[in-house]
């Protein structure tokens, strides 16, 4: 959150898409986020999301009005980890900026190294992480050719199979505390992969020609991204490979995502991620931070998770470990009693920069008295550009002057009329809120 950090590509912020920089370049300069909100979803960082309906409609710029201006520069930038990794000394100002967790809405899960201030690996470290990688999807993939070429249990596997699969399970066993593999005499036969996704496995079962390794070569190609070229490969990267999720509970959940539960109900991904960061022997911590509290329903949560994806670039595709669409999941047990209402007092009154946005954004919309006076200009021009017509070819001055009348009176118009239908459903919601909402007291 320091704005000293600037969007800038180095070695230590290795990740900046040219949608990244224009919209940190309009937080600094005090652009309203509603004007923020029209152009993310013009820029870059929409590649990859299907449910493109929502990031058009007045939902998506209502819930980003809910997140700080400060959260919301760290989540662009991705450097969640030097900002949120000390919450009791260090970093304590800094959580003053984030939702509480402990309701329905959508969250971020990011990685540091210890002793490191909240940074993440080098170049160096990067390329080690990305060997272990390698071999795992080897692992993965001596697993998927031997059941397509034998399911009878007669076919061998290789020295080069073996090498790879005994090097997965070592990663398997890293953060499990039960059901370990026996690497003094491994059951090559036996060998599951653990973070072999199960979605790619059920589509070759229906006849898909895919792979159970294509996510993790996925995310070897997205960690090479962060090896640049011509940097010093000493240097700890800012930014780490995040995730998002929605949850009922955002507390409750979260805690799926960190070491020291198995990891048996996080994503294959991020739990292929910590493992192999435990068998680098690197001390890293997991934190999260909610990235909004939903306050309305089901819907909502689901909305929330599609525009924290955006704006953390935490799909696979992008730069992070989330290899699912956002925004897909059911609504059914999802919410605890009063959930809703207890987001609602707490992002309405709890926090003070959800109103404060909605009233920089209103304010940035110009004066009333302004808009009239364009209204009486257009029309003084429409006037001016009949009279002009009527000169006909008496002087040819007032022909250049009418067609220049014209041209600035059409764009005008053009302009001034796709504006007003554009906000006209957005200023009634959020003048509503501002304006009219009984705010808890």
């Amino acid at each position: 959150m320091d704005p000293a950090t600037q969007p800038e590509q180095s070695a230590e912020l290795p990740i900046m898409p040219d949608g990244v920089v224009k919209l940190v370049r309009m937080l600094d300069g005090g652009e309203s986020l509603e004007k923020i909100g029209h152009a993310l979803v013009e820029s870059d960082l929409v590649a990859g999301i299907a449910d493109n309906g929502f990031l058009e409609g007045d939902e998506l710029r209502l819930l980003l009005h809910s997140m700080s201006r400060k959260m919301l520069r760290s989540v662009l930038l991705k450097t969640l980890g030097p900002d949120l990794y000390n919450p009791d000394f260090s970093s304590k100002e800094n959580w003053e900026h984030v939702l509480k967790g402990d309701g329905p809405g959508a969250y971020v899960v990011f990685i540091f190294i210890r002793q490191r201030q909240g940074r993440f690996l080098s170049v160096k470290e990067i390329r080690e992480l990305i060997e272990l990688l390698e071999q795992y999807a080897a692992a993965v993939d001596a697993y998927q050719s031997h059941k397509e070429r034998d399911q009878y249990g007669t076919s061998q596997f290789t020295d080069e199979e073996m090498a790879a699969m005994l090097v997965a399970m070592k990663i398997d066993d890293t953060e499990r505390t039960y059901e370990k593999n026996d690497l003094d005499n491994p059951d090559f036969e036996e060998f599951r992969p653990r973070f072999g996704s199960k979605t790619k496995e059920n589509m070759i079962q229906k006849g898909r020609n895919v792979k159970i390794s294509d996510n993790i070569n996925d995310f070897i190609k997205m960690l090479e991204k962060r090896c640049l070229p011509n940097v010093d490969e000493e240097v700890y990267q800012m930014q780490s490979p995040m995730m998002v999720g929605n949850a009922g509970n955002i507390a409750k959940r979260v805690q799926d995502h960190m070491p020291g539960t198995s990891l048996n109900n996080t994503a294959k991904l991020w739990g292929l991620l910590l493992s192999c960061l435990s068998m680098m022997d690197l001390e890293y911590e997991v934190r999260s931070a909610t990235l909004f509290s939903a306050w309305e329903d089901a819907e909502q949560v689901n909305h929330a998770e599609i525009l924290g994806t955006v704006l953390a670039g935490s799909m696979l595709s992008m730069d992070g470990c989330n290899a699912k669409q956002p925004g897909t999941r059911g609504a059914e047990g999802r919410t605890e009693p009063y959930g809703y209402e207890n987001s609602k007092d707490h992002v309405f009154a709890g926090r003070p920069w959800f109103i404060e946005n909605l009233k920089h954004s209103l304010a940035s919309r110009g004066d009333p008295e302004e808009e009239r006076q364009l209204q009486e200009d257009m029309a003084e021009m429409e006037q001016n550009a009949v009279e002009l017509r009527d000169l006909g070819d008496k002087v040819e001055k007032a022909k250049e002057r009418l067609e220049r009348a014209n041209v600035e009176f059409d764009n005008v118009m053009a302009q001034t009329q796709a504006n007003l239908q554009e906000s006209q459903a957005f200023v009634a919601r959020l003048e509503e809120i501002v304006e009219n909402e009984a705010l808890p007291t």
